[in-house]
């Protein structure tokens, strides 16, 4: 299968005309007093009801983490720097007693509800973990990774890859009013748990980071003028019942798994901080410092030197799979 390229603020509470209705899957009968008199008062009874209505990138991450709320409402284009993760289960309106439901609305609108603007948000990946999430209006510029149920669009854009974790979630997605412009396809786990699919520098590093995630997929040669340095504590497919694990995959495959594209990664050096680093297929251009147990070549070429900083992580190391053209030495 194919690796593809792929702190909160609460928002106002009052709206004003201008801003979108932001409608959920239930009708205007269900209504709490609260909501109908927010509605009386010219106000959206969603996004006064466990609502997120702003215009910055830290309330939108905040909004859509487990923490957060079951909707955010943008108010104008967001750039988020780093992968976004739709985390939790929620329900519409913040019910209980309602459906699972999730919903990130890119628009505003005026009083008879029609679209007055949408808006763009920009993100490298977007993870979905959340059910039922839905994508109303705007546009997404960068790749979305679904990892749960009822994934939906809403005459909005992804402008960028759409990737399923499995065929089930493909099937019970609803994409036909919106628009892809890139690829739609399933991937295998490891690629959308969790995961940093991208030919980009900055996105690598992101990725690499005590922030980012477990791996790293290059969709092509990648090359970083300053050192890179992995870190933190990460766990296979960044579940923390899983064994900690990080990866640096450098290649792509078919739909059978076999290995069509591998890539090269220069960098003037790597410090490897993170514990069971596995650095797989392709090539790295540049000297790698192990300060970590467990490093782990496979089927990969290092054009450079290996610097254990101990015999111990020297020992634990696994470099049977992979070659090393230069020194491979213990700091004194």
């Amino acid at each position: 299968m194919k690796f593809r390229k792929v702190a909160m603020v609460f928002g106002a509470a009052v709206l004003s005309t201008s801003l979108f209705t932001a409608c959920g899957n239930g009708d205007d009968s269900s209504d709490t007093p609260e909501e109908n008199a927010a509605e009386e008062n010219g106000e959206d009874s969603d996004a006064v009801s466990g609502a997120s209505i702003s215009d910055s990138a830290d309330d939108l991450v905040w909004a859509m983490s487990a923490e957060g709320n079951w909707i955010f409402a943008a108010t104008a284009d967001i750039t988020v720097e780093e992968y976004l993760d739709v985390d939790g289960d929620f329900h519409d309106k913040g019910e209980a007693s309602n459906d699972l439901y999730r919903k990130l609305a890119l628009y505003t609108q005026d009083d008879d509800r029609n679209v007055l603007d949408t808006f763009t948000l920009t993100v490298p990946v977007m993870n979905v973990n959340s059910p039922n999430l839905n994508v109303q209006e705007g546009t997404i510029a960068g790749d979305v990774h679904v990892n749960a149920e009822g994934f939906t669009l809403t005459n909005s854009t992804i402008d960028g890859n759409l990737v399923f974790a499995s065929e089930d979630l493909k099937e019970s997605a609803n994409f036909d009013e919106g628009a892809v412009t890139g690829e739609v396809s399933v991937e295998e786990a490891d690629a959308v748990s969790g995961a940093s699919i991208s030919d980009s520098a900055d996105d690598l590093v992101a990725s690499m980071s005590a922030n980012g995630g477990w791996i790293f997929a290059a969709t092509a040669d990648i090359t970083l003028d300053e050192d890179l340095t992995i870190a933190g504590d990460h766990h296979l497919r960044d579940d923390d019942a899983n064994d900690l694990a990080r990866k640096l995959a450098l290649y792509t495959t078919d739909d059978d798994r076999n290995v069509d594209e591998t890539f090269t990664l220069t960098v003037p050096t790597i410090t490897v901080d993170s514990p069971n680093l596995l650095i797989k297929e392709g090539t790295v251009v540049g000297d790698i410092t192990v300060n970590a147990e467990g490093f782990t070549l496979e089927d990969v070429t290092i054009d450079g030197n290996i610097t254990f900083a101990s015999e111990d992580l020297k020992e634990s190391a696994n470099l049977t799979d992979g070659e090393v053209t230069g020194e491979i030495t213990v700091a004194e």
